[in-house]
């Protein structure tokens, strides 16, 4: 379990610096405001739950040096909804990969996945 969660709080920051890029690259600016929102919250979301993890497993997640970030330009409003959509499967991945005696990490998760809907929800409108 442990591996799953380092490797979603990793992929976590690299997205989160993806959605930064996307909110500085859009003309529209709808979507500046709702990359700009979720970036924030997600953000916010990945430190409750290394703090959360940390906490209740007495430790500390290491990451790999190897790991090194990417960060995507925007393309087009369907292009940052696929790949939502892909990290919103990291969510119910990780989420598959907790017990669900859990239930404080499964509780932020559930923010996470609330966060991600909405976030598709408000780019699906013109």
């Amino acid at each position: 379990m442990k591996e799953a969660v380092t490797e979603f709080v990793n992929d976590t920051i690299h997205f989160v610096n993806a959605l930064q890029s996307y909110h500085w690259q859009t003309k529209s600016y709808a979507e500046h405001e709702a990359f700009g929102e979720y970036y924030t919250k997600i953000n916010s979301l990945n430190d409750q739950l290394v703090e959360t993890w940390n906490g209740r497993e007495d430790t500390r997640l290491k990451f790999s040096a190897e790991y090194k970030p990417n960060v995507l330009n925007y393309a087009d409003k369907n292009d940052c909804i696929t790949r939502i959509k892909d990290y919103r499967k990291k969510i119910y991945y990780l989420a598959s990969c907790i017990h669900e005696a859990h239930f404080d990490l499964h509780a932020i998760l559930e923010e996470f996945l609330k966060e991600t809907n909405q976030l598709l929800y408000h780019l699906s409108l013109d």
